[in-house]
């Protein structure tokens, strides 16, 4: 006879058969569609009954009249893999996605099935296919890392939700390099910028009301000195700014970051300049640079690169928070401790960009005149 226990957000049902091999296995139902233990309880009597009628198969199956699990098609599992991962990030758990990286890892995903063959069974997708879709030729070596990582999660997911059983090919071995990184001085230049072209943007809208977007250059120089990513900056809370503690929340109910987690961080005064004029007068609720999205704050940075620094055509918004970690390191901080101001999750992430630092220390070290001692 099946039975229930309660998890979280979910009553898992139990079911038991010495003939089957394991010989119990389980599946799910929601607590938003079964609400007391009682409706759980009838709901599982329910599958049982469906079982012993052969109309049910818990082994192979999440709910009477599914596809059966090894018969799922590789599209199927990519849209139930994403939609799982969707509801776990409306309902802030860990592991859960934002709607961006939705947005993002769906169309990614959605390729890499209808590329390989959106009818082919999930439990047939072997190592081969998956390296020669991951390590296309046309891909640079940052790309085939990326979308080996997102294969290798949805992979991961089969496994576990009982979808198919597909081994990952191992990743291309080759050096991480630091990617293109803005340092102060070039920020400088792309925040000075600025004020011009927003002003030239402006005079071109049809809004003859419309006024400058003067914030971006202080959202810019806030995300280099906090080290955050496009998401983070525009979804800073001023509740989440701290100014007497110095400490600044990234991610609250509204928004979880990369992590997964709600995160605090040191705010460093520089930053705190800026969000002290940005607060004055505002709700904690709001958003501290007061938009949501961080696509135009990107274009826009783009836009005032081309004109500061047009011989670094692949430096982008992110870069710098890349460059905060150069920045951090060169002044000789601790890698550990660089590790958790910039929240990595491991400290590999951080060692890629010591490289950078070693470099900068050789050069300046190398320009020291300096006389050898007499033994």
């Amino acid at each position: 006879m099946a039975w229930t226990r309660e998890l979280k957000t979910v009553w898992q049902v139990r079911f038991s058969d010495a003939d089957r091999s394991p010989t119990e296995t389980t599946v799910s139902i929601p607590k938003d569609e079964y609400r007391t233990k009682t409706a759980a309880d009838k709901e599982a009597g329910r599958l049982q009954v469906l079982y012993d009628q052969g109309q049910f198969d818990p082994w192979v199956q999440d709910r009477p009249g599914e596809a059966r699990r090894g018969h799922t098609t590789l599209l199927e599992a990519v849209r139930a893999y994403v939609d799982a991962k969707e509801k776990m990030g409306k309902r802030g758990e860990k592991g859960g996605w934002s709607d961006a990286t939705t947005q993002r890892y769906r169309g990614t995903l959605e390729k890499f099935a209808r590329d390989v063959g959106p009818t082919q069974q999930a439990g047939r997708l072997t190592p081969e296919q998956i390296r020669d879709w991951t390590c296309r030729p046309d891909l640079s070596d940052a790309s085939k890392r990326t979308y080996h990582g997102i294969v290798r999660a949805f992979v991961k997911w089969m496994r576990a939700e009982g979808v198919a059983d597909v081994d990952m090919p191992p990743p291309l071995q080759h050096r991480k390099t630091v990617p293109s990184y803005a340092t102060r001085e070039e920020l400088t230049k792309v925040c000075r910028a600025w004020p011009a072209l927003a002003v030239h943007e402006a005079a071109k809208d049809d809004n003859p009301n419309r006024e400058p977007v003067w914030w971006y250059a202080d959202a810019w120089r806030f995300a280099f000195w906090q080290a955050l990513r496009k998401s983070e900056v525009v979804a800073i809370r001023c509740g989440g700014v701290d100014l007497d503690r110095m400490k600044l929340r990234v991610g609250d109910e509204a928004f979880v970051p990369k992590g997964k987690d709600e995160q605090v961080i040191p705010l460093v005064e520089p930053a705190a300049k800026i969000a002290r004029v940005w607060k004055e007068g505002a709700a904690p609720s709001d958003r501290l640079f007061r938009h949501k999205t961080g696509d135009y704050m990107s274009a826009a940075f783009t836009r005032a690169r081309k004109h500061a620094l047009p011989n670094k055509p692949d430096l982008t918004l992110h870069g710098l928070r890349h460059g905060r970690c150069v920045d951090l390191l060169e002044q000789g901080l601790r890698v550990h401790v660089v590790q958790r101001f910039m929240r990595h999750k491991s400290l590999d992430a951080t060692m890629r960009y010591v490289q950078v630092a070693d470099r900068s220390l050789q050069e300046e070290l190398q320009g020291l005149e300096e006389s050898t001692l007499d033994v």
